[in-house]
């Protein structure tokens, strides 16, 4: 019989794989872009040069897509320290993400889509909260500290 061996724990790494691939890609489309207005205006033309905004923006969207890449790849491995820099990542995530939807917020009148920024806000952050507690979790403990639970639990039992 065919047994299901994905549990949360590899759902949630491939996951946060493909988020790392993500921002990677975000991060290379910005110096895609110069390349290609480098070729159609040619290497002379001021307009092909990239903006300090655009360069940190792709530099910082690189990093941290390597960061999260190392960071998957590292759980993978059930390294302990890939899942406490995790609940971190997570941490801060929705601190800049709650920041973020105040800038907005001030930013830019809302009369009607109040309620689409506030939807936004908690969305974010409660994925961030997800994420935390997800981590935080003793199952996904002793995962990591290499020691099975003596009892199966309701979970294992319904994968047999």
């Amino acid at each position: 019989m065919f047994t299901n061996r994905l549990n949360l724990i590899n759902i949630f790494i491939i996951l946060m794989l493909g988020i790392a691939v993500l921002l990677n890609a975000i991060g290379a489309q910005f110096f895609a872009e110069v390349f290609r207005t480098m070729n159609y205006y040619g290497p002379s033309d001021t307009t092909a040069m990239m903006d300090r905004e655009e360069f940190f923006l792709g530099v910082g969207f690189l990093t941290f897509g390597l960061f999260i890449l190392m960071l998957s790849i590292g759980m993978i491995m059930r390294w302990r320290w890939s899942r406490v820099a995790f609940q971190v990542v997570f941490l801060l995530a929705g601190i800049v993400w709650a920041v973020f939807t105040a800038y907005l917020g001030a930013e830019i009148n809302f009369r009607r889509e109040g309620f689409i920024l506030a939807g936004v806000g908690a969305i974010g952050l409660s994925l961030c909260l997800f994420g935390f507690l997800f981590l935080g979790n003793e199952q996904v403990r002793q995962h990591f500290s290499g020691v099975e639970s003596p009892d199966p639990g309701p979970w294992e039992v319904l994968d047999r």
